[in-house]
């Protein structure tokens, strides 16, 4: 006699499913194991042609073992601004089935090394925490510095859990956060007369800067 699944949402794997009759036509399936989408599947047990015994099992979340990205991080952001769409992370069981916290999970948003082309890119509001009961949580400031053109995609890591990557952040120039000298002032400047003003040559140049360090482009 084989066991099979017959119908239910997504896929499942039957193990140990096939065991012979005794002397009193009894099978006894000692190790039948069931694992895959959780809900409701209805399993079929059958043997050539003899009608087919059918009895429906609900198949609940395994233990959590590696996160889930449930809502990306905005496309792109503006340099010192939170993320417009904060991710929502959530834990997953070895199925990829939502499943809830039994214990406190501290959260952790760091930058992929491999998606930084040039200078730096800092996170600030990287920690969010799933609580017991809890299946996710999402982030409520999470903030990107970077220079322009790099295009950072972030890690979503727990010290016990399978880590996930985000798809890459465009950066946009920020907000004026301070001041950038662009042409610095000569070392040394001499006067003309004992009334008249030292011209200052090259004219010095300061530059508005966004929390990046880049050009920040208003007036």
């Amino acid at each position: 006699i084989t066991v099979t699944r017959a119908s239910g949402p997504g896929s499942v794997t039957l193990q140990n499913a096939t065991a012979l009759t005794n002397a009193q036509g009894v099978a006894t399936f000692p190790t039948l194991s069931l694992s895959g989408t959780m809900g409701t599947h209805v399993l079929s047990a059958g043997s050539g042609v003899l009608t087919p015994a059918t009895t429906p099992i609900t198949l609940a979340a395994g233990e959590a073992v590696a996160l889930d990205i449930a809502t990306q991080p905005s496309a792109q952001t503006t340099v010192g601004i939170a993320l417009g769409q904060q991710p929502t992370i959530r834990l997953v069981d070895a199925f990829g089935n939502p499943t809830p916290a039994t214990t406190a999970y501290t959260i952790n948003a760091s930058v992929d090394p491999a998606s930084v082309d040039s200078g730096f890119v800092t996170v600030f509001g990287e920690t969010a925490f799933i609580l017991p009961g809890q299946t996710s949580t999402t982030f409520d400031a999470l903030t990107l510095n970077a220079l322009l053109g790099n295009r950072p995609r972030l890690i979503f890591s727990n010290a016990t859990l399978a880590s996930r990557i985000s798809e890459p952040i465009t950066m946009l120039s920020g907000p004026a956060a301070s001041l950038r000298i662009v042409t610095a002032l000569p070392d040394t400047l001499r006067t003309v007369g004992p009334s008249t003003w030292g011209l200052i040559t090259p004219a010095p140049v300061i530059q508005l800067a966004d929390a990046g360090g880049n050009p920040s482009l208003q007036s």
